[in-house]
């Protein structure tokens, strides 16, 4: 007699394989997630220190007795990361832009100024160093300043040069 169906031995295989395919899917999308979140952070973070420099660039057209435009990154852990934009030299300080970056992100710095939960870059507005748009307060001996943004095992660089202000993802 011929039965019609499946055996358990046949219906344990295909449910093993569904959940080993589904547990692999999950992997992996859940990992995507989080290197689109470290690389838009990253994106967030190159975009205003672009703009930053930007507007260093034209300063002398555009505001009086200004000095240097500064970009700061402020951590204060659960809150989100501020990254934030200042053009004016006094108090109060002017905000330009802003933006978050989710608190989960850890970021750490290499050659950039920093002090108490907060580090800025500031770009020279005036030409006092001889290169406009020059960062001014990386650390002398360094040619680059490095912001690493990490979550989750995943990695990010972010590469301010020091002469031109140029901010990249690809390393020196």
């Amino acid at each position: 007699m011929k039965s019609k169906g499946f055996t358990i031995a046949e219906l344990i295989v295909v449910i093993a394989i569904i959940v080993i395919v589904s547990g692999v899917s999950l992997y992996t999308f859940s990992r995507s997630q989080k290197v689109r979140m470290v690389e838009g952070s990253a994106e967030e973070i190159r975009n205003l220190i672009s703009q930053a420099h930007s507007l260093a660039m034209n300063t002398p057209n555009q505001y009086i007795n200004m000095e240097h435009i500064d970009f700061k990154i402020t951590t204060d852990a659960p809150n989100p990361t501020l990254l934030e934009i200042y053009t004016k030299d006094e108090d109060p300080l002017e905000l330009y832009a802003k933006a978050e970056i989710p608190a989960k992100i850890d970021i750490s710095f290499a050659n950039i100024a920093t002090g108490g939960n907060a580090s800025i870059i500031s770009f020279d507005a005036t030409n006092n160093s001889g290169h406009l748009g020059q960062v001014i307060n990386l650390d002398p001996s360094a040619e680059y300043g490095v912001i690493t943004l990490t979550y989750s095992g995943i990695t990010k660089n972010i590469y301010v040069d020091k002469l031109t202000g140029n901010v990249t993802s690809i390393a020196p």
